[in-house]
């Protein structure tokens, strides 16, 4: 499985798809027929789009959202192919309902080709232990408040890990890279050998020397210059280059640039320096220093750098793997 199958990039797109999936819970309150306060889709790599409410099941039970979308959608199109998105107004959930009708959505994602979900609330009652498949919250105000209003119909009050006048948490929205960092597309790990052996003299090589596509290596030169100076022969090569370090104002009109989101957050430190401006990851991000494993666990639901941080120690903790 390559990293680039659980990316999530881009996120006003998909922030459209929540907006209409919020306008389809309002009209469904309105409908006669029984819907809920969740909306869902899958969005393919095509960009065909099946978009369902939570609706009634099978002897009074629900079946929600996720569940529903992904059942359609296989109906009208077929099997879902790899790299579709679920995009759901609340976080899939994956413990036990009595009144779900069918397994949780976590298990039916989970059992899929789906290793992205983008939601417009993430659900603080749900674990994660489970998930086998990134999910990441909007960062729009507007949206989330609204689909936390509609998830707030069902689940009540709920006691959040933030300040309600912070930007909500979600996809990291500035760059954590060093200057001179780029994206390069390659197309197996064998290019990345090849493109790590030659990156001095990269002028020796030709566009026969690699393929076109994911997988990709994150490159940093170290600096703006040095960068500019291999993406002309990086361009020369055929290879497609992503930039996803801070602003450039010299970053080539033709070169996209990539909204850093946490999947390229790679490196952390837990531990804090001698003094007080050297504090580690957690720190700086808040988490407390002697907080228990089911407060991790809370902390991680909220997504961004400070919830890649807490699910990493809560694991570490539990004995488990990152």
């Amino acid at each position: 499985m390559r990293a680039a199958d659980f990316e999530i990039r881009n996120y006003e797109k998909l922030d459209k798809i929540l907006s209409k999936l919020c306008e389809l819970v309002t009209r469904g309150q309105s409908s006669a027929k029984d819907y809920g306060m969740v909306a869902a889709a899958v969005l393919d790599p095509s960009n065909q789009v099946v978009a369902r409410l939570n609706r009634p099941g099978k002897d009074g039970k629900r079946i929600h959202a996720e569940h529903a979308a992904m059942e359609d959608y296989t109906n009208k199109y077929g099997p879902i192919p790899e790299g579709s998105i679920v995009i759901t107004t609340l976080s899939p959930c994956n413990e036990h309902m009595d009144e779900r009708d069918g397994p949780s959505c976590t298990d039916i994602i989970n059992n899929s080709t789906v290793k992205k979900v983008y939601c417009g609330y993430m659900d603080p009652t749900q674990d994660d232990d489970t998930r086998q498949f990134n999910v990441l919250e909007t960062a729009d105000k507007q949206i989330r408040q609204q689909c936390k209003e509609f998830a707030d119909t069902f689940l009540g009050d709920v006691e959040e890990d933030f300040d309600a006048n912070d930007t909500p948490p979600g996809p990291e929205t500035q760059p954590t890279m060093p200057a001179g960092t780029v994206r390069v597309d390659v197309s197996d790990v064998y290019d990345w050998y090849k493109l790590g052996m030659h990156i001095a003299n990269l002028k020796g090589l030709g566009k026969h020397d690699f393929g076109k596509g994911p997988p990709s290596a994150i490159i940093s030169f170290g600096s703006e210059k040095e960068e500019h100076e291999y993406l002309k022969n990086l361009k020369k090569l055929g290879l497609t280059t992503t930039d996803i370090d801070p602003l450039d104002p010299n970053q080539p009109k033709s070169m996209p640039r990539q909204k850093t989101d946490s999947t390229y957050n790679v490196g952390e430190n837990f531990a804090n320096g001698k003094n007080p401006q050297d504090k580690g990851d957690s720190a700086r991000h808040g988490i407390p220093k002697k907080a228990s494993i089911s407060s991790l666990r809370k902390i991680a639901k909220q997504g961004g750098r400070k919830g890649q941080l807490a699910h990493w120690q809560a694991n570490m903790r539990s004995g488990k793997a990152k």
